[in-house]
């Protein structure tokens, strides 16, 4: 190494600022074996997260005896199967006295995998580790079942293992994701204000409600524990005196919804809020309905949309939901302009009868003369035979009437004045010979170059994401890695603005030095994924479009 490379290399500090960046796991345990400098500034990055699965657990005694526990700021216990009393003691009580550095505890838990006397666990973190700022908790769908709500009653002494957690001595905490919170909702709602109220620099608050749950409350005719729950819980928290959260971040999830606008500004200062995402989609039980969303093809869903405006939004920046319905059309269609350009919009997918592209075009009908306007980052639908619309009485549009791709591309370009900055979209995938991978070569998509011109001209443009597609309908072609990356190579030499962009499943960033195009892999999942683990993702996480986009037309 030349004499600078050679000071640097000797400053743990400088390696460890380095090291901050790295986000592989393989690339940081690699840096280490370099010398004794490199391990001794690498090994706290190395070790920061912790994740106890399946695989791990029988190497948490070394972790133990070498020490390397002191290092973990995120510990996440992430199990596909149910540990027993004894064992959760044996697992994780030796552990606690070293994890005492721990900031952030998560714990997921798989559909019928529970953690018994997670309650006590609980307890024991808030006891051995005080620097907890961020408490992230995905409690099993079931697990009203394993607490006896159900026909199959369990005695007492066994329900005792898996009572419900205590976690109102948390405080001060800057991150609370609740999800799939079960049964005794009022119980909850109580356990959370305290929370709350004990947190006054809360950023980031996610909730959402266990659909067994639902189902039971349901069909007992006791609809009313839950369909208004979140505006209760906004009046509960109002009613200990507390200001207003200046939330950054607020994820609604199932059945967790706001209906009355003066509830939410009662717990959430909406001046601060940067990014907001809410589950406004029905809930339906073995194929029977829970709560009907939106009950006839003209009706609106009674969610406080206006709510989360220009007005009282000035700062948000990321705005997603489930389904792109007329009630979040018109909410979009009368913003602001000027707010507009600084938002990004996302959903799961188009069947609400409305797309993000009728927000590009003017409006048929002039109800909002103010269209098109102009967004920093949308998804649009490409695969046209895959969409259908609806006009402003809920009726069905004909299949004529539905803009076709030509139209939507010019006028995605014609519309676009430099705000945009990222995009995702579906493409249709084409087929070889007998129904598998392209020739070499070939691009895999059907009216690619249509595309390719398009995003050519988009100014401002530096995240694009071609996402794949799956309908109960048809089955998705899964893309060669050749094909993948052909296609990226394509989609960069395009624009050459573009940074990153993904295809399907893989990421790049895209290096340019003399007109030459260079890809470099930021990640690449597993083809069967359905949803999109951003834990998993590396490096390609710190993309805010690829981190944040949430469609996924799997559930379709």
């Amino acid at each position: 190494m030349t004499g600078t490379a050679t000071a640097f290399a000797s400053l743990p500090e400088l390696l460890r600022c380095v090291a901050e960046y790295i986000h592989t796991t393989r690339q940081l345990a690699t840096l280490c074996l370099v010398n004794k400098t490199f391990n001794t500034a690498i090994t706290p990055v190395l070790y920061r997260n912790l994740e106890v699965t399946d695989r791990t657990l029988p190497v948490l005694k070394g972790l133990l005896e070498n020490g390397r526990l002191a290092h973990v700021k995120v510990f996440t216990v992430s199990l596909n199967k149910t540990l027993s009393h004894q064992e959760t003691l044996d697992t994780f009580m030796p552990l606690l006295g070293h994890l005492g550095q721990v900031e952030c505890l998560k714990q997921v838990t798989a559909l019928n995998a529970v953690i018994r006397q997670f309650h006590n666990l609980l307890n024991a973190f808030r006891e051995q580790c005080p620097r907890i700022q961020e408490l992230d908790i995905t409690f099993s769908e079931n697990m009203s079942r394993f607490l006896g709500y159900s026909d199959l009653v369990q005695p007492e002494e066994h329900r005792a293992f898996y009572a419900k957690p205590d976690l109102a001595s948390f405080s001060g905490l800057k991150s609370l994701a609740l999800r799939n919170l079960y049964q005794e909702l009022d119980w909850w709602r109580d356990q959370i204000v305290s929370v709350l109220r004990a947190s006054p620099d809360l950023q980031h608050l996610e909730l959402s409600l266990a659909l067994w749950t639902l189902h039971l409350h349901h069909v007992k005719n006791e609809d009313q524990k839950f369909a208004n729950w979140f505006d209760e819980l906004c009046e509960a928290y109002a009613a200990t005196g507390a200001k207003p959260l200046r939330l950054r971040s607020l994820h609604l999830g199932c059945a967790v919804l706001p209906f009355n606008a003066e509830a939410v500004q009662k717990l959430v200062d909406l001046r601060h809020l940067e990014d907001l995402y809410i589950h406004n989609e029905g809930i339906y039980y073995d194929g029977k309905i829970v709560l009907d969303m939106y009950n006839y093809d003209d009706e609106d869903s009674g969610i406080a949309f206006d709510a989360f405006g220009s007005e009282n939004c000035p700062n948000l920046r990321r705005f997603s939901m489930v389904t792109h319905h007329r009630d979040v059309h018109n909410m979009l269609a009368q913003a602001d302009p000027a707010w507009l350009r600084n938002l990004a919009v996302s959903c799961h997918g188009t069947w609400g009868g409305w797309e993000f592209a009728s927000l590009l075009r003017p409006d048929p009908e002039e109800r909002h003369p103010q269209l098109p306007v102009h967004l920093r980052m949308l998804h649009i639908e490409l695969q046209r035979e895959m969409v259908f619309l609806r006009n402003y009485d809920g009726e069905h549009m004909a299949d004529e009437d539905i803009p076709a791709l030509e139209q939507v591309l010019d006028n995605l370009v014609t519309g676009d004045d430099g705000a945009l900055e990222g995009l995702g979209v579906h493409l249709e995938v084409r087929c070889g010979q007998d129904g598998g991978p392209v020739e070499p070569g070939e691009h895999p998509f059907e009216d690619f170059h249509l595309f390719l011109d398009a995003i050519g001209k988009l100014s401002s443009l530096t995240q694009l994401a071609v996402l794949d597609y799956k309908s109960m309908f048809s089955e998705k072609r899964i893309l060669k890695e050749w094909e993948a990356e052909h296609a990226a190579c394509m989609l960069a030499m395009a624009n050459p603005r573009l940074r990153y962009v993904r295809v399907h499943r893989r990421y790049w960033r895209i290096w340019r030095e003399d007109g030459n195009v260079r890809l470099e892999k930021l990640a690449e999942l597993d083809d069967e994924t359905v949803d999109v683990d951003r834990s998993k993702l590396g490096e390609a996480s710190q993309v805010e479009l690829f981190r944040w986009m949430n469609w996924k037309p799997e559930t379709l």
